[in-house]
C-alpha cells in the first residue's frame, strides 16, 4: 500500500514532463525504432531507470522506471 501511495503522489507538472521528454530524447534506444538497441529490453530498462533517477531528483519524490514508461506512453497517446 505504501508503494501505491508513493506512486500516486507524483504530480506530473509541465516542467517534469519537459524533463522527461529531454531525458528520453537523449536516449534513442528508448524511442527510435531504427536504433540497433531499441529491442534490447535490458538496456531500455536501465535507460528508463536512469530517467527515473533524474526525474526523482528533480521532483523530490521516488519515481520508478515503470512510472516513467507509463507517463511516456500517456504523452505519446495524447500527442501522436
Amino acid at each position: 500500500i505504501e508503494d501505491l501511495f508513493e506512486m500516486s503522489s507524483i504530480v506530473w507538472t509541465d516542467d517534469l514532463r519537459k524533463c522527461l521528454i529531454d531525458a528520453y530524447q537523449s536516449r534513442p534506444p528508448l524511442w527510435n525504432h531504427l536504433d540497433a538497441c531499441y529491442k534490447n529490453s535490458a538496456l531500455t530498462t536501465d535507460l528508463r531507470n536512469e530517467v527515473a533517477a533524474i526525474l526523482s531528483a528533480k521532483a523530490c519524490v521516488q519515481i520508478s522506471g515503470d512510472e516513467v514508461a507509463k507517463q511516456w506512453k500517456s504523452l505519446k497517446d495524447q500527442y501522436l
